[in-house]
């Protein structure tokens, strides 16, 4: 047997925790998937833990893109991009063309993104700066960095009078460039990043770069579904934005955006995870063409208002029951603080005895002690359902 570090023992007794009280690693029963409710161990309940806000993964245009993409090209083409892609890459990359402002390249996943960019831009004479909240896939890839001699810290979160601070030290330092790892919404609290600040650094300290996952803001916000980053239009000739497809976009894998040409076609060439991966497979391509339609439809407007009408009402019943969100900000993504991870467990297996499922938000995704209730809003979701899920909330002992 292996042993295990103290940390990483914590980890898995405390995982083991949550899988034995069924609020984890869960299958769900064989029935056909709606969006708005799921089956687990026999128990009906609503689905406040998808991440598919908008509720495309049903949509019958997305639906039928994989249909017709599989017909023609079957369910896979195995073989390196490296060699050649299927012609399906090249159509959805040009509508991601008119989607994001600047060069965006797909990747498997967006995890593989993170470790075909980071390493390959990034260099050991650079500093990685990482939010404290940062996604965990953006840490990983951040050690892929670190092991070729990177320097890599943790500031604190969406901090930007000490981030400041921090850049000035790495500079006096002789660090070569500096680099900020944040999210564009953070996926267990569901705070937006202060853009305005991070642009004042941006235009500020010409060695100051950062890097982006939006991956839970693309879709349901900004022009064409753009996202928090890039919504507005614009790209920083400093920043490079990731965003996932396996959230609201309804499909599966990464795009990774660039503001110019000759860092996309370094990736694109050199990515380590791009040559040596397996491609994304035409039926997924077809459901990503079929999204990336309605992305650029008077359609996506109507989707996205729905969800941020959804988004408003759960977080003013919220406030009229003196029920504490910790989320600062109208994103799918509300955040209430219950304590230590053992007390989330038992609080998210509650709710699922009262018919409701929340996702779990607990120690290493969140601090020690300050773990909590993550509740997704989508679409599917209709208001009489917001409602039921005050009502048990109401019912639990919460903190004021």
């Amino acid at each position: 047997m292996i042993p295990l570090t103290s940390e990483k023992q914590m980890l898995f007794e405390s995982t083991r925790e949550a899988r034995e009280k069924g609020v984890a690693y869960q299958y769900l029963d064989d029935q056909e998937f709606s969006g708005r409710k799921v089956v687990i161990n026999g128990k009906e309940v609503l689905n406040f833990g998808n991440c598919c806000y908008l509720g495309l993964e049903i949509d019958p245009e997305i639906k039928e893109g994989v249909i017709q993409a599989t017909q023609k090209y079957g369910s896979l083409l195995s073989n390196s991009r490296g060699y050649f892609s299927s012609s399906l890459y090249a159509e959805l990359e040009d509508h991601l063309k008119q989607i994001f402002p600047g060069h965006p390249v797909v990747t498997t996943t967006t995890t593989l993104g993170h470790c075909a960019m980071l390493p390959l831009l990034i260099e050991k004479d650079d500093v990685i700066l990482l939010d404290q909240y940062v996604h965990n896939s953006v840490r990983m890839a951040a050690t892929l960095c670190k092991a070729n001699g990177t320097a890599v810290s943790v500031v604190r979160h969406n901090n930007f009078q000490y981030l400041e601070d921090v850049i000035k030290r790495k500079i006096d330092d002789g660090a070569r460039n500096i680099w900020y790892l944040g999210d564009g919404i953070y996926s267990m609290q569901g705070d937006l990043l202060d853009l305005d600040s991070l642009q004042q650094l941006l235009n500020k300290y010409d060695q100051f770069f950062t890097y982006l996952d939006d991956a839970h803001g693309f879709s349901w916000m900004g022009k064409n579904g753009a996202g928090h980053v890039l919504g507005n239009g614009q790209i920083h000739d400093r920043m490079i934005v990731a965003v996932s497809m396996c959230k609201s976009f309804g499909a599966f894998g990464g795009i990774i955006i660039f503001p110019n040409a000759d860092w996309a076609e370094r990736v694109r060439l050199c990515g380590q995870t791009l040559l040596f991966s397996a491609p994304v497979s035409p039926p997924i391509l077809g459901a990503a063409i079929a999204s990336a339609k309605i992305h650029l439809s008077p359609r996506l407007h109507t989707l996205q208002q729905e969800l941020r009408d959804r988004i408003r009402y759960f977080r003013e019943q919220c406030r009229m029951n003196n029920i504490l969100v910790t989320t600062n900000d109208e994103t799918p993504i509300q955040f209430i603080e219950v304590g230590d991870n053992s007390t989330v467990y038992d609080m998210v297996k509650e709710l699922m005895t009262r018919g409701v499922y929340v996702t779990i938000a607990a120690y290493p995704s969140m601090p020690k002690k300050h773990g909590g209730l993550r509740i997704n809003i989508t679409r599917h979701l209709t208001y009489e359902d917001i409602d039921y899920l005050i009502e048990q909330l109401n019912a639990l002992q919460l903190p004021n």
